[in-house]
């Protein structure tokens, strides 16, 4: 079976099969989480990944730690180039924050199992926006104020900056 997709919503047994072992297998690199909580899925909260105990947890304890070098952003990504180009100031007035993440989030989703975060990619819900919709869905918002809006700050931002 082929691995899944960060960028496809999957059940939560394939999400917990990818994200479990990915926390296992950084505790040498120092993403540690308390031993008396469980990540699980839980139907209450969508598709969502949580985490919870049955057993009484220290007022003030602390529960979880991932270093900064495991949180994905604009200056994480496993593209040296990529860094460097998202930092620069020639894009600063083009692009926002949540667009470099956007691009940063989309170019390791991209990579698959060869990206550092595949595991936790995997484990994230995909947003049902039109950012994410193919083009015969984006077509269908057509003549409507929401496909201006998806042109003007999403569409257009990304295609400049790739060009």
């Amino acid at each position: 079976m082929a691995a899944p997709s960060p960028l496809i919503a999957y059940n939560h047994v394939r999400k917990l099969s990818a994200f479990i072992p990915w926390l296992e297998n950084r505790v040498d690199d120092g993403i540690w989480f308390h031993s008396n909580i469980s990540p699980v899925y839980i139907a209450q909260f969508g598709s969502s990944i949580c985490t919870v105990t049955d057993k009484v947890i220290k007022a003030g304890a602390i529960l979880s730690t991932t270093p900064k070098r495991w949180i994905l952003s604009p200056r994480t990504v496993s593209s040296q180039q990529l860094v460097e180009v998202l930092a620069s100031d020639e894009y600063k007035d083009d692009l926002t924050p949540m667009m470099k993440l956007t691009i940063a989030y989309i170019f390791e989703c991209c990579k698959g199992e060869a990206s550092p975060w595949y595991g936790y990619l995997t484990s994230l819900n995909v947003p049902d926006v039109p950012y994410f919709w193919n083009a015969n869905e984006v077509d269908m918002l057509k003549g409507t104020h929401a496909h201006e809006e998806h042109l003007l700050h999403y569409v257009s931002p990304v295609i400049m900056f790739l060009i």
